[in-house]
């Protein structure tokens, strides 16, 4: 097992190798926010003052009402196969840490599916440093997501959280990943505003001593574990940052998505709204 492997699943994040990955999806991401995303900023500041709606006492994210007008069927985003989800949201850093602004997630699943049909093999190199067991390619990799992350100018710093996490029957092994993503700034000069609590993979627990040990990686391009604590940092300035990133899921994965994960859950893993991006099996090379 590779150091960096070890990285990954010990603290939870290993820093990229090359720029930032040689990927066809990776470049299919790329073209997509360069061609897409002042529209898809364009479409959000429109309906700015809707920002908080609904978003009173924590019962609701900011930002979703606005994300599904944006992502109405029919509209210019839909049409694109382009969706606007609600992320975890900015929040004050003072009790009782209150939302402060929303941030958005901007899907390319449904683009990518309708397009692509099925990703290209992950480079060779790369899926065996993810996944250096040989069950690990007993069946179906997937994208699970892929998109970019939207932060607002002046953003305060976004709600601690993991994106999903293996409930009991499937929880996490020590040696294994099962949801990483793959995250990049599209500036090569530029770290990634992400910052991550090395080690916490707590099931989304957050406790007060998590905030003093969050790291910033300061790299462009990382790959870490969808199931450990993180952030994206706070926005300074009146441009929106936005962050590329792919998530992926094993075939462990898999089976613990199709069982009910925490943090994010799936009635139905095969509607519409949940499907992932299968990837076309290169397992008889590694």
């Amino acid at each position: 097992m590779s150091l960096q492997h070890r990285e990954l699943c010990d603290r939870g994040w290993m820093l990229a190798r090359g720029w930032p990955w040689q990927w066809p999806l990776v470049d299919f991401v790329e073209d997509c926010y360069h061609r897409f995303g002042q529209l898809v900023i364009g479409e959000l500041e429109a309906l700015q003052s809707q920002w908080m709606d609904g978003s009173a006492c924590g019962s609701s994210r900011p930002g979703a009402n606005v994300a599904e007008q944006v992502s109405k069927p029919g509209g210019k985003l839909a049409q694109l196969g382009i969706q606007v989800y609600a992320s975890p949201p900015s929040e004050l850093q003072v009790s009782p840490y209150e939302y402060s602004g929303p941030r958005f997630y901007v899907s390319l699943t449904k683009r990518a599916l309708d397009v692509l049909g099925e990703a290209p093999p992950l480079p060779r190199g790369f899926a065996a440093l993810l996944w250096p067991h040989k069950d690990d390619f007993k069946g179906q990799h997937r994208a699970r997501s892929l998109g970019w992350t939207l932060a607002p100018p002046n953003s305060g710093p976004q709600s601690l959280h993991a994106e999903l996490w293996g409930e009991p029957g499937h929880l996490r092994k020590g040696d294994r990943t099962r949801f990483p993503q793959l995250l990049w700034n599209h500036n090569v000069d530029e770290a990634c505003a992400t910052e991550l609590v090395p080690g916490a993979f707590t099931r989304g627990s957050c406790a007060a001593r998590q905030f003093e040990r969050l790291k910033s990686p300061e790299a462009p391009a990382l790959v870490f574990d969808s199931e450990i604590l993180h952030r994206g940092a706070a926005v300074s300035g009146n441009q929106w940052v936005a962050t590329l990133s792919i998530g992926l899921c094993s075939p462990g994965g898999w089976e613990a998505w199709k069982a009910g994960t925490g943090g994010t859950y799936a009635e139905d893993v095969n509607a519409e709204e949940w499907r992932m991006l299968p990837i076309r099996s290169q397992s008889a090379d590694l």
